[in-house]
């Protein structure tokens, strides 16, 4: 062969590598675009969705990502959540779900519509129909409400504490010294402070109670 041959042959080898490597160049170059145009839906979608969704880290169970839906039912704003960890932020109402939920990851990676009670920041018990996958990024959640937000029994038992201690504090000369009409007054002032949380499910007893005050005002 002469060496007019192998400098010919050399340069079709080159050509033949040059077009393998502006043929591989194109292709990421068309992946990259379709990634971050499926990346930007991604993200949309995620912001705008009416559905509760956070991004947790794997290894760490953080919040990394969470959208206006998640802190509307959280009750906690995006910069309290992210970073931080359910735990941390004592969302999980019952230790039970929290169990059930760690296990449902940890054996199948992915939770399809499972019922669970979250807290809120107001200390609220709230049952959501929770969904997870894992993604690129960690674990997609994705919750919906199901039901009325109510007063956690620990926030219940608070406020039950705090108006018998309120009660038992008067004390019998207390009472005692009050006029039957100032007696009736704070007895039924008594029993608004008791049955307010109650209010929300049962208007006619508010409204039956407020009658009584007014009644004994005028006595």
């Amino acid at each position: 062969m002469t060496l007019n041959q192998e400098v010919l042959k050399l340069t079709q080898q080159l050509e033949v590598q040059s077009g393998l490597l502006q043929a591989e160049q194109r292709s990421r170059q068309q992946l990259e675009l379709a990634l971050s145009a499926s990346e930007e839906k991604f993200i949309k979608a995620f912001c705008s969705s009416p559905a509760a969704m956070a991004i947790v880290q794997l290894a760490e169970a953080r919040f990394v990502q969470v959208n206006q839906s998640f802190c509307e039912l959280t009750k906690y704003r995006a910069e309290e959540i992210l970073g931080k960890t359910a735990d941390e932020l004592s969302l999980w109402s019952r230790l039970d779900d929290r169990h059930r939920f760690q296990q449902s990851v940890e054996t199948s990676s992915a939770i399809e519509r499972q019922e669970f009670q979250l807290l809120t920041q107001k200390q609220e018990a709230c049952w959501v129909s929770l969904s997870a996958e894992p993604i690129a990024q960690g674990i997609l959640l994705t919750a919906v409400q199901v039901g009325d937000c109510k007063p956690s029994n620990l926030a219940l038992r608070e406020r039950e504490a705090f108006l018998r201690s309120i009660y038992e504090g008067w004390g019998s000369q207390f009472l005692s010294s009050m006029s039957r009409k100032e007696s009736s007054i704070m007895q039924a002032l008594t029993q608004l402070a008791r049955e307010s949380q109650g209010f929300r499910r049962s208007p006619l007893r508010a409204k039956r109670l407020s009658r009584f005050i007014i009644h004994s005002l005028h006595k």
